[in-house]
């Protein structure tokens, strides 16, 4: 495994450690409503915040990912441990992760044919800062 392999691998488990102390927390919340808001901000959205950076990222990686949405999707219905994640993930209209990554970068993708040339050059600033930004995370020696 290379370097950014093993960077980006550290970098999911600590986004598993902190999604699963954060579904502890939300765990006791008696409402599904209640229960919906904490998971989508404190849990979803740590998982989404590097998925164009995950494209392409091992399956094993993606499985521990998988594993933190299927049991929010679970904390959030109330539902019994072993129950099967699909469906509750059906029912709160989530994407699995694979397709939440593959989704994000078509996103990204669609967003920089469909702009302006005006706007190009703002695209090209947010991800240069974006990939710089992911990169100062997944290498220890980065120059910028």
């Amino acid at each position: 495994m290379s370097e950014t392999g093993t960077a980006v691998s550290k970098q999911i488990s600590v986004v598993v450690r902190l999604c699963n102390y954060h579904a502890q927390a939300i765990w006791h919340l008696v409402t599904m409503e209640l229960a919906q808001t904490p998971a989508c901000s404190l849990i979803l959205s740590r998982i989404d915040y590097y998925n164009a950076v995950l494209h392409g990222a091992p399956s094993y990686s993606i499985e521990k990912l998988q594993r933190v949405q299927n049991n929010a999707a679970r904390i959030v219905l109330q539902a019994p441990r072993r129950s099967h994640a699909s469906p509750l993930l059906r029912m709160l209209h989530w994407l699995p992760i694979q397709q939440r990554i593959e989704y994000k970068v078509a996103l990204l993708m669609f967003k920089v044919r469909n702009t302006t040339v005006y706007d190009v050059d703002i695209c090209k600033e947010r991800f240069l800062m974006l990939i710089s930004g992911c990169l100062k995370l997944t290498t220890e020696n980065c120059s910028q």
